[in-house]
């Protein structure tokens, strides 16, 4: 029997007594999309998932997009992403820096996907302690401990999002005679407060990976506003820290949630999970 928890006051919901290598009655799958509408974050425990059972559990809860790099998915599952620091021959893969950043997947895209799920195959340990743990930030929290100032401030605003745009910001400072405004110009612009496309609660959708600018604001101004929400987005009291274990499923809501990956392990130490994209629609 379904059953639920809160895993902190403002975000995420544990999920008990859900076989997601089954096919799911209908009334289990609306439940899952009702709190991850609600809570932002689902974390099913103890799970095991083949490639196929884990493709066929997405599926059930929205059409999937393809794998952003075709080259790189397989052909018996082309919306499977295999999440891994390594490659077949054990050798480092992946990119290093991949989730450091606070990121909402797909932000760069016209239509961010919808909902992100994330299956764990593989996770490094240290002295028995997982590493590579998600932060997970409810932006619809963050949003409601606002001032009511800075709301108003915020009402109407469009920001830049470009793909790879915080590897941008350390490499180069953003002015547009440093290099950076061909970047930039072929990003898609958002609104800065995002209503959720469901529940409509409004939600900061500025996470730094993917930001570049405010529009219409100089640029200083630009970065200050952008630095200030970001800096309010760390506050750890719209966190869910969570440190996987082999078996967790997890699902978060793109819409009205960040996250960022602890890179604190390197190869030979492994992680691998299987991850699924549901695609979005317009807000």
């Amino acid at each position: 029997m379904l059953s639920t928890r809160p895993l902190t006051p403002h975000a995420g919901e544990q999920i008990s007594g859900v076989d997601s290598s089954n096919a799911l009655p209908a009334a289990a799958t609306a439940e899952i999309l009702r709190v991850l509408d609600t809570r932002g974050v689902v974390l099913m425990r103890g799970q095991s998932l083949t490639q196929a059972a884990f493709i066929a559990f997405a599926r059930a809860l929205g059409p999937l997009a393809p794998h952003p790099h075709p080259r790189l998915s397989q052909l018996e599952f082309p919306e499977l992403i295999l999440n891994s620091n390594m490659t077949d021959d054990s050798k480092p893969g992946g990119i290093p820096e991949s989730g450091r950043f606070w990121q909402s997947d797909g932000a760069h895209l016209k239509t961010p996907y919808r909902l992100s799920i994330q299956y764990a195959v593989e996770i490094p340990e240290r002295e028995g302690v997982p590493l590579g743990a998600t932060l997970f930030a409810h932006t619809g929290a963050a949003y409601d401990a606002l001032s009511p100032e800075l709301r108003q401030q915020l009402h109407g605003m469009r920001a830049q999002h470009a793909s790879g745009a915080a590897r941008k910001w350390r490499a180069t400072p953003f002015y547009l005679d440093a290099g950076m405004t061909r970047i930039f110009r072929g990003g898609i612009e958002h609104p800065v407060v995002r209503p959720h496309p469901v529940t409509r609660r409004k939600c900061l959708f500025v996470a730094p990976a993917s930001i570049a600018s405010i529009r219409g604001m100089h640029d200083r101004d630009s970065r200050e506003l952008l630095a200030r929400l970001h800096q309010h987005l760390e506050n750890p009291i719209f966190h869910y820290h969570h440190r996987w274990q082999a078996g967790d499923l997890m699902l978060w809501d793109n819409s009205s949630v960040q996250y960022r990956v602890e890179n604190d392990y390197a190869p030979p130490l492994r992680r691998v999970l299987y991850r699924a994209m549901v695609k979005g629609a317009s807000a």
